[in-house]
């Protein structure tokens, strides 16, 4: 049997409305019966769905009882893979762990970390070597951020190739007027992020691969808690809070 996945479970209950929450907790504590099984007990009660006179039961109730067609059809898709795939979700009152749930724990733990092209890591270096301050943007994402156990992240890193402030507002003067993408914003990388998926490593991944790379960099981020973390980190490992980075914080 499939593990219970008490995350997801828990996360559903509080989503719920009181009235909602009540008949949950009644299934929980076996205090919520199938007309089935009243019968063996109550006079009142012969077996059939109190709806449609049909033998009641949880699959019956689930993906057939026409009186909640209704409340079905937006998860028409959801139930078909049920069915399909011979879960046997309608026999519990919580959600079970997907089958591939630790082969997708591995693969996150499998990620690689963002690698740039080596001539383009050669010539930047080179750069770096003539005194020349790099400059980045760095961000994360993160899709379905309110399940924990199906959400997935990434980040991505941006070279900004001005040579001076008055360039970068020449650009977005451009940008303004035409429409265009700025050419001077150049993807240096991107990858899924490792391990646990979250938008605070997704930004703090970004930003610490660049420090990997780079001694002297100008890192542009919209994250203030990945500036302050890193900072907080940095200062930890190397005694100085800016250990060669400059922010330009908040864009």
């Amino acid at each position: 049997m499939l593990a219970i996945n008490t995350v997801d479970t828990r996360r559903i209950l509080k989503g719920l409305a009181s009235s909602g929450l009540k008949h949950i907790v009644q299934e929980i504590a076996a205090g919520y019966q199938l007309e089935t099984q009243k019968a063996k007990w109550a006079a009142d009660a012969d077996g059939p769905c109190q709806y449609c006179s049909q033998p009641d039961s949880r699959y019956y109730r689930m993906y057939e009882c026409p009186t909640a067609n209704d409340v079905r059809a937006p998860f028409q898709d959801t139930l078909d893979f049920f069915q399909e795939n011979g879960r046997d979700i309608h026999n519990f009152p919580f959600l079970l762990q997907h089958p591939n749930a630790e082969l997708v724990g591995i693969l996150h733990q499998q990620q690689p970390e963002a690698e740039v092209e080596h001539s383009t890591l050669q010539r930047l270096l080179e750069l770096e070597q003539q005194g020349v301050q790099l400059c980045f943007y760095t961000d994360g994402s993160l899709c379905h951020p309110e399940s924990i156990t199906c959400r997935y992240a990434a980040y991505s890193i941006i070279l900004d190739t001005c040579v001076d402030d008055e360039e970068r507002l020449q650009s977005v003067r451009e940008w303004r007027n035409t429409g265009a993408f700025p050419h001077t914003l150049q993807k240096l990388t991107a990858a899924r992020t490792t391990c646990v998926q979250s938008i605070y490593r997704s930004e703090l991944f970004a930003i610490v691969r660049v420090c990997e790379m780079f001694a002297r960099r100008c890192i542009y981020t919209d994250s203030m808690a990945a500036i302050k973390f890193f900072q907080c980190f940095s200062s930890l490992y190397h005694g100085s809070s800016s250990h060669g980075t400059t922010w330009a914080g908040r864009l």
